[in-house]
């Protein structure tokens, strides 16, 4: 993915603009002002109360938006203390309209909660590389290379260059997760990087994503130096550029569609 779905943040913006729909909830469920409930909020025997009520959304929006692993178990969490919390506090409000709110807000928590919880969304806070956006700017090459692994030199060609790595088509298979040297040569210089394999390429058989692990400060600043030269350039790899399928009106226009609420590879 090249952005983050748009599904994901729209739910953080809910999240997040969530206390002001409970203010006004809760001041029609008490039949007093907007701002009357506001200053009820932070009297001394309610603003513990309110505060949680502010910060559980709040903090739940910053987790989604975050895509990390820890900040989907601790999503998770917020979730089903806000659930338990909202128990509790309404235990002592009566009158058929209550409870109809307050079953609406649990089903609402557990379709949100739910959705997290399908494989292709919560693979994206557990697998880094799915997150594209994170991923440092891949600049299209097109370098004829030799890679040396356990003594063995293998033939490949380089596709992309990025700051932290390459994308790599190999003549033959390597070995995953085991340490190579890349030498190429560009614009009459010869460069020479460690790299370990990290992944590989879904599409291709023999095409890997290597990751620099060179500990040679020279070698690492020269291709630095040439990573710069294409990004002054903008040759930026096709795949990682946004098409109009990564716009929002896009994803609004199919926003009753089952597939938008999926990341887009996984449409």
């Amino acid at each position: 993915m090249k952005r983050r779905p748009w599904s994901l943040v729209i739910l953080s913006l809910f999240h997040l603009l969530a206390p002001v729909g409970n203010i006004a909830m809760n001041s029609w469920l008490m039949k007093i002002s907007f701002v009357n409930y506001l200053v009820l909020m932070w009297t001394s025997e309610n603003w513990g109360r309110s505060l949680f009520f502010i910060l559980i959304p709040i903090l739940s929006a910053y987790c989604i938006y975050s895509f990390k692993k820890w900040s989907y178990h601790f999503y998770v969490v917020l979730m089903f203390s806000s659930c338990i919390y909202s128990f509790f506090s309404r235990a002592g409000y009566s009158g058929e309209l209550s409870l109809v709110i307050l079953i609406s807000f649990y089903v609402l928590n557990a379709a949100i909660v739910g959705y997290f919880m399908v494989p292709s969304i919560r693979e994206i806070y557990f697998n880094p590389r799915l997150r594209w956006w994170e991923s440092k700017p891949r600049y299209a090459v097109d370098f004829k290379a030799e890679v040396f692994q356990n003594q063995k030199k293998i033939l490949a060609q380089i596709k992309n260059i990025s700051e932290g790595g390459f994308f790599v088509e190999f003549n033959e298979i390597i070995h995953p997760q085991q340490p190579l040297v890349v030498h190429f040569q560009e614009q009459e210089k010869q460069y020479t990087i460690n790299c370990l394999p990290v992944f590989q390429s879904p599409r291709l058989a023999f095409g890997y994503g290597l990751k620099i692990i060179e500990e040679d400060q020279q070698r690492k600043k020269e291709f630095h130096k040439l990573v710069s030269q294409y990004k002054s350039h903008h040759k930026l790899e096709s795949r990682l550029t946004f098409t109009e399928e990564d716009t929002f009106v896009f994803w609004l226009k199919n926003l009753f569609k089952a597939a938008a609420w999926l990341p887009r590879n996984q449409r």
